[in-house]
């Protein structure tokens, strides 16, 4: 799905030269440019980044620019007013509706359960892309696909943003739901401000804009009822958003790895079952070899005669003490910083990101403080002796 900035303010796909996609990634990270890299030379990226992206390239790294497209494409192919007001007002319309509608339907479907048909059932209910979210009755539309589908026993619709983020469980034919055993409750794996919460199983003790420590109590396992207090084992996802920092310092010296040439250090046939040692250098290779095992197998005279051959290539790799140029220091410390962030941001959706970088005593550093939302809900055992309860 096109992204709304793209179609407001247009987007285009740069073909990057040969071997130079990591650097142009780092530098779209160094000027705050979301781009999205689509195969190994491609890079798309919106109108007015590409502007700033262009300005900070040299020469060398693009090698083709795609047109524009969006909005502004239309604006830049036509050139006239017509088609410019035509875009405005489209442009317009895609602002006000932009909050309102839902641009993407993600679901989380359990064992077992075809994620085509959990959109289905939603899109009988009224869950689609293109939907306004004032139609769409949450509750309404989760017992609409309970009572519909045979294969789904639970679901669960939430809003964020403009995406709709659904989970569903997949029916057990003749059986029950099975509790999970023991008693607990969920808990904050780190400091974070309640963004989201949805309860499974259990009472929550929070609600969404609540700031937590790590540790602190989100979903009680104990819930009071008609009967009186009982114990269970707390369930529900817990979404928070929290702040974190990334450091990456690369120094000024450091080791290479010098790869030598290949040598030979064994080679062996074996027909059917019997071993033929051609060459075997025993064990004799130099320290801190790679070691390289090419295994071929072929028969003659009509399969009747299977053969196959084992060689083995010792590679020395010498480590080397070197001292990196400026311009080097600066380009790794950047790559390992990108390696940091990507990481950290694996299971997390980033809402601002702020970059920094200077030289310190042990080389240069790269450091970014980052604000993104996660779940932070984590199950803590309760130890009890109250068994006869759960």
């Amino acid at each position: 799905m096109v992204r709304l900035d793209y179609l407001l303010f247009g987007y285009l796909t740069l073909e990057i030269s040969e071997g130079r996609m990591t650097e142009a990634l780092n530098l779209a990270l160094r000027l705050g440019i979301r781009a999205e890299a689509v195969g190994s030379r491609s890079l798309t990226m919106s109108y007015p980044s590409f502007r700033k992206f262009r300005k900070r390239a040299d020469s060398a790294l693009i090698s083709s620019v795609g047109d524009v497209r969006g909005s502004v494409g239309v604006i830049l192919l036509f050139k006239k007013r017509t088609a410019a007001m035509i875009a405005l007002l489209f442009c317009m319309g895609l602002y006000f509706l932009s909050g309102n509608l839902v641009w993407d339907v993600r679901v989380s479907a359990g064992v077992g359960l075809d994620e085509a048909t959990v959109l289905s059932e939603l899109e009988r209910a009224g869950v689609f892309p293109g939907q306004l979210w004032a139609r769409i009755d949450k509750k309404h539309c989760e017992l609409a696909v309970l009572d519909s589908s045979e294969e789904i026993s639970w679901i669960s619709i939430n809003r964020r943003g403009t995406v709709a983020y659904v989970e569903a469980v997949r029916r057990v034919d003749g059986e029950e739901p099975v509790a999970p055993v023991g008693i607990g409750n969920i808990v904050a794996d780190r400091d974070c401000v309640i963004e989201e919460i949805t309860v499974k199983r259990g009472t929550a003790v929070v609600k969404v804009g609540d700031t937590v420590r790590k540790g602190e109590l989100l979903i009680s396992g104990v819930v009071q009822t008609e009967r009186g207090t009982e114990y269970t084992h707390a369930e529900g996802v817990v979404i928070g958003i929290c702040d974190g920092e990334v450091s990456y310092t690369q120094s000024k010296f450091g080791t290479e790895l010098l790869v030598g040439k290949a040598e030979l250090s064994e080679f062996s046939l074996k027909i059917f079952q019997n071993k033929i040692n051609i060459i075997n250098t025993y064990g004799n290779s130099p320290e801190g070899c790679a070691i390289i095992e090419d295994k071929r197998q072929w028969t003659l005279f009509g399969r009747r005669l299977p053969i196959s051959s084992l060689s083995v290539r010792a590679t020395p790799i010498t480590e080397v003490a070197i001292e990196y140029s400026e311009a080097q220091m600066i380009e790794l410390a950047h790559r390992g910083h990108a390696a940091l962030l990507s990481e950290m941001l694996a299971t997390s959706s980033p809402l601002r990101i702020r970059t920094s970088a200077d030289y310190t005593e042990d080389g240069y550093t790269v450091r970014s403080r980052v604000v993104y939302s996660t779940e932070v809900g984590e199950y803590k055992p309760i130890e009890t002796d109250m068994e006869d309860k759960w």
